[in-house]
């Protein structure tokens, strides 16, 4: 029959893995694809089972049908019933291992797995009901047709999907349990423990289990080790620090963690962000916050860092107000600033330098087309504050006077460019390269330890992103040269 409609129909000499057949599809040929992009054609096992029309059911010996179902490429029992009187053919069922199928198969060998039969798969025996939406004519038309129907044209895609039936199916939405043997742990030290905030906890015993189609089985077994606890989130949040109301505020994005309510009657909450988190303890008289700022070894993207920087700035202003509006809660909470003592904000600069120089690299990312904002570690910012500075002072209009050192006036003379000449220079974050260049002229005036050099008709002609290479940036300084017909370059 197979043969009847183009299909290559490889029987198998020993049906010992699980299939009497491999058929396959021939390529399709469509006059707008080249060779090369041609689709994989469709290809499937096939195990043929026959029956007489008073049979309810088929069977097959597990270890084959485990075969079947592990097996990526489209599997099917074909099915043909005979009639006892004069052996003719009546009907034909292509059974699809897939959804449900799939799932019957998968369940059984859990089932024996419990059993401690896994070695007599091949004297096990799962059987199949025929199903009136699984009749096919007896004609290889019928059964091409459906093929093509079950597998669909992407066998890639098929493939992918029963992938991922054999890692779901039969699993509820939380699978796996663990059992926990804490030692002489207190209430509030458990409740660090669910809220992840104690580390390294020392267990007298620790034992997992995994239930698949309402089957459980035993997983890890361990004693005397130690956990730390990963909380999933219980919602997601905004917060946003205010200080003055008519500066702009700090906003970010985090995560709410509540203790399970069989611990506790939400006395303490959990809320993290990327560079810090706040604990809140909750009770009759208010809420008493405790922030921990978290920078070391992170990276965000300039605003990120601006906004950091400017959560800082209000709390050593020890005013202002915290607001945590989660998203499944209708009211916003509210925490007033009261440290007890000054902010510390350690080695780093102070906050409102920081946000400049955090502005200003966001501003020249924006200006170079750099979108979106790539992270760094902060250090990395601090690294290259000077050039970022100077950088977002040429965009604001901003041109400083140079101080030249106590040399001779016929030094300085010679190192003046008297005609105009390209500015030049590049920064620097991390790996990532920010090029530019403008074109000026340059004069000095007063000599010696009083001399100062200004620039004049200053124009900032390109900033753009690039990578670390050398020859990136000389390439680009070429181009700078040949678009403003000048040879003359200076550094900084």
């Amino acid at each position: 029959m197979c043969a009847d409609v183009g299909l290559t129909c490889n029987k198998s000499d020993r049906d010992r893995t699980g299939w009497d057949f491999i058929v396959e599809f021939p390529f399709e040929d469509h006059p707008d694809e080249s060779l090369d992009l041609r689709k994989t054609p469709l290809s499937c096992h096939v195990q043929q089972k026959t029956i007489y029309t008073t049979s309810k059911s088929v069977s097959l010996k597990l270890n084959m049908a485990e075969r079947l179902a592990k097996e990526l490429k489209p599997s099917f029992v074909c099915v043909f019933k005979v009639n006892k009187a004069n052996n003719e053919f009546t009907d034909a069922y292509l059974i699809h291992i897939s959804n449900n199928r799939l799932g019957a198969i998968l369940k059984r060998l859990r089932q024996e797995e419990v059993a401690s039969n896994s070695k007599l798969l091949n004297k096990k025996f799962i059987s199949f009901s025929p199903k009136e939406s699984e009749r096919i004519g007896l004609s290889g038309t019928s059964i091409k047709e459906a093929l093509k129907c079950f597998c669909g044209s992407d066998i890639h895609r098929y493939s992918e999907e029963k992938h991922k039936q054999l890692q779901r199916l039969g699993f509820e939405a939380r699978p796996i349990e663990a059992k926990v043997t804490f030692e002489s742990l207190d209430k509030e030290q458990l409740l660090d423990v669910f809220l992840g905030l104690a580390k390294d906890v020392p267990v007298s015993l620790f034992e997992t289990s995994e239930t698949r189609f309402g089957i459980t089985l035993p997983g890890v077994r361990h004693t005397q080790s130690k956990i730390t606890f990963q909380p999933s989130p219980s919602d997601s949040c905004t917060i946003t620090v205010r200080g003055d109301e008519l500066n702009s505020p700090a906003v970010f994005k985090g995560d709410v963690f509540f203790p399970p309510k069989e611990l506790d009657p939400l006395s303490r909450v959990v809320i993290r962000s990327d560079l810090f988190s706040v604990q809140i303890e909750l009770s009759d008289t208010g809420t008493r916050p405790t922030f921990h700022f978290e920078i070391l070894g992170k990276s965000c993207s300039p605003t990120t860092w601006a906004d950091y920087w400017r959560m800082l700035s209000v709390f050593q202003k020890n005013t202002g107000i915290v607001e945590i509006k989660a998203e499944n809660l209708s009211e916003t909470l509210e925490i007033p600033i009261a440290l007890d003592g000054q902010m510390d904000t350690g080695d780093w600069p102070a906050p409102e330098t920081c946000i400049v120089w955090c502005e200003g690299l966001s501003k020249i990312m924006k200006h170079a087309g750099i979108q979106p904002e790539p992270s760094f570690e902060f250090v990395k910012i601090v690294d290259a504050s000077d050039r970022i500075s100077i950088l977002s002072s040429f965009m604001s209009g901003e041109l400083p006077a140079l101080r030249m050192s106590a040399v001779s006036q016929e030094k300085i003379d010679s190192q003046i460019p008297l005609s105009k000449f390209i500015l030049a220079s590049r920064i620097q974050i991390g790996s990532f390269v920010i090029g530019f260049y403008a074109t000026t002229f340059i004069e000095a005036q007063g000599s010696g330890e009083n001399g100062v050099a200004f620039f004049r008709e200053f124009n900032l002609k390109k900033i753009r992103g690039m990578d670390g290479k050398v020859a990136t940036f000389e390439k680009f300084i070429e181009q700078a040269k040949i678009a403003e017909s000048i040879d003359l370059v200076r550094y900084f």
